[in-house]
Parts: structure tokens; C-alpha cells; sequence
């Protein structure tokens, strides 16, 4: 019979607490009493799962001092004069840890490819999801600059009545007629690009709609 293996893992958190070991010197510590609150934390909420613990990894929290202390003195009759002290210091504490945990099952073989399809088509169905959200995206980047640009499609080179000839394009002034025509033209441009652009969006929304709305029915006829 073949073996199914499901991991997964939790990240969990604990203090790191300071003491005063006399005489200036002090002391860091990682809270190993809330380490182990947790893993017992752990162990009881996969009990029933059937997940172990397999395997942990320590997440470090660094502490510094950056400099060294300085002080001034001075008086009436002398100068400023400073002089420096001490060192600047840096150490790290174990204030975590991510914590691996598996379940190993001996299953059939008929139940192996089973979970083996179902578990293929859920991470498609998460990669087309998140396709979706970049599609939104896109799509709403794509109609604003569609807005933007759409006055273009109807815009005229208007000349200014002036001393100075000038010539203007939608908000927009220019000095010389060629860079108002260049300014329309890469406007027009951008608009075309734009819609093209949206048109070929919405094609690939529909069609991952389409993959999703099958792969979602046939996950539902696994459940039944």
C-alpha cells in the first residue's frame, strides 16, 4: 500500500527577558517556559489530526547598542572637553521558531490517485485564482488609460492667437506644430494599444473563468 504524506507548518513566538547580573553586567534569556506552552499548544491541536512533529528551525531576535556613551564637562574658566566610554554591543536570542509537522498515512492505491488528482486540480484551481487577481489588476490599469487617452481619438491641433504663434493639443501647448503632432500621435497610439490590450485581458479572464468553473464542478463531484 502507498503512503500519503501531508506538512505543514506553524511559526510561534516567545520573549527574551533581561536580567541584571550585578556589577553593570547584565544578562538576555529566551522565555523556554512559553516555548514549550506551545509546542504542548501544538501537539494538542494536531493530536487528533494525526500530524507529528518533525522538525524545528529557530527564528533569532537581535538586540544592539550602536554606540558608546559621551560625555561634556565644562566650566567658567575652561574650555568644552568631552571624553568617550563603553562600546557599542549587538547579540541575538532564540524568540521563535518554525515548527514542521507531518502525517504519513498508508492508504490504497485507488484512494492514492484519488487524493493525487484532487490535490493536483486544488493547487490549479489556487494558481488560476491568483491569475484572476492579476487579471483585475491589469484590466484596471488598462481602462485607465483608456480614459486618459480616449479624448485623442477626436482631438485636433488647434493654432493660438498671439504675438507668438503657438498651437495646442487637448490641455497641452507647444511652441512648434511637429511636436503638437507628435504628442497626438503617441496620445492616439497609446489609446489603440490600450484597447487592444483590454480585448486580450478579457479573453484570458473568460477562458480561466471557463477552467475554473469546470475544475470547482468536478471537485464537488469528488465530495459527493
Amino acid at each position: 500500500m502507498p503512503s500519503w504524506v501531508e506538512t505543514k507548518t506553524e511559526i510561534i513566538h516567545f520573549s527574551v527577558n533581561q536580567g541584571n547580573a550585578g556589577k553593570g553586567y547584565y544578562f538576555f534569556k529566551s522565555n523556554f517556559d512559553e516555548l514549550n506552552s506551545e509546542l504542548d499548544r501544538i501537539l494538542s491541536d494536531n493530536y487528533d489530526l494525526h500530524f507529528q512533529i518533525v522538525g524545528c528551525v529557530p527564528l533569532t531576535t537581535g538586540i544592539a547598542h550602536q554606540h558608546a556613551e559621551w560625555k561634556f564637562a565644562s566650566n567658567h574658566e575652561q574650555s568644552y572637553a568631552g571624553a568617550g566610554y563603553g562600546y557599542g554591543w549587538g547579540l541575538s536570542n532564540v524568540s521563535g521558531a518554525i515548527v514542521f509537522l507531518q502525517k504519513v498515512e498508508q492508504i490504497s492505491q485507488e484512494e492514492f490517485d484519488r487524493r493525487s488528482r484532487s490535490r493536483t486540480r486544488s493547487n490549479r484551481i489556487a494558481k488560476l485564482q491568483a491569475e484572476l487577481e492579476n487579471l483585475d489588476s491589469e484590466l484596471s490599469t488598462c481602462r485607465s488609460r483608456i480614459r486618459n487617452a480616449a479624448w485623442s481619438t477626436s482631438a485636433e491641433i488647434q493654432e493660438l492667437p498671439g504675438l507668438k504663434t503657438r498651437y495646442q493639443v487637448g490641455s497641452e501647448k507647444f511652441l512648434f506644430r511637429k511636436k503638437a503632432e507628435e504628442t497626438l500621435f503617441e496620445k492616439q497610439a497609446t489609446y489603440k494599444a490600450a484597447l487592444q490590450k483590454e480585448k486580450s485581458l478579457l479573453d484570458r479572464q473568460m477562458a480561466v473563468m471557463d477552467e475554473l468553473e469546470g475544475l470547482e464542478a468536478r471537485s464537488l463531484e469528488d465530495v459527493d
